[in-house]
């Protein structure tokens, strides 16, 4: 008589702190995604918080495009090489008991090249205040670009016309161009070096 085959199955069971960690983790998802639809309200809720929005917006769109290297390379008629920057300024007299929170400045540098009437390759720049908090990068009412690498520089392209446009949605102006601090003066041109008209281009 053939023997029976008994197939059994195992059940794992979870351990209580195992099942806590579950729950804690499930409530977690929940509270973030309600925080950030909170967050998101009282944001738009003001002029001020739209206007972090789109600058907010305006980065990620632009992160993924960082320059690493080659920053100073030469820029195309009509392209604009952004360099932008959060500074944080500490609380100048804390206590042991108290001080007041930090103020974070975001600032944004427009760089454009062009050619002087010798042909050669200069650049200019144009400065603008992206924006100002004073609070901790981590409440509701944060932007997020609060909680950028305070003193770390982002660079990125964009045509110039972009980036106009976008500075006049946040109500910004860029202000007077002037000669690039630290910028490459007086390159070469193609009428200096009898080169192509594309030399010198990226």
């Amino acid at each position: 008589m053939p023997k029976k085959t008994v197939t059994r199955k195992f059940v794992v069971r979870k351990t209580d702190q195992e099942r806590r960690r579950e729950m804690l983790a499930r409530q977690m998802r929940v509270s973030t995604k309600a925080e950030a639809e909170r967050r998101k309200k009282l944001r738009e809720s003001t002029e001020g918080g739209r206007r972090q929005i789109i600058v907010d917006t305006w980065l990620a769109e632009h992160r993924p495009h960082e320059i690493k290297g080659g920053i100073d390379a030469p820029l195309s008629p009509g392209q604009a090489r952004c360099v932008v920057f959060l500074q944080c300024i500490p609380y100048p007299d804390p206590d042991e008991y108290w001080w007041d929170p930090d103020t974070y400045v975001l600032r944004l540098t427009i760089v454009e090249g062009s050619r002087d009437p010798e042909g050669n390759y200069i650049e200019s720049e144009r400065r603008v205040v992206l924006g100002d908090y004073i609070g901790h990068p981590d409440t509701l009412y944060a932007p997020d670009w609060a909680s950028l690498p305070a003193g770390r520089t982002m660079v990125f392209r964009d045509s110039t016309a972009e980036v106009l446009k976008f500075l006049r949605s946040i109500g910004k102006s860029p202000g007077q161009a002037h000669p690039a601090a630290g910028a490459q003066h007086a390159l070469p041109g193609p009428q200096a070096t009898g080169a192509s008209a594309s030399s010198g281009q990226p």
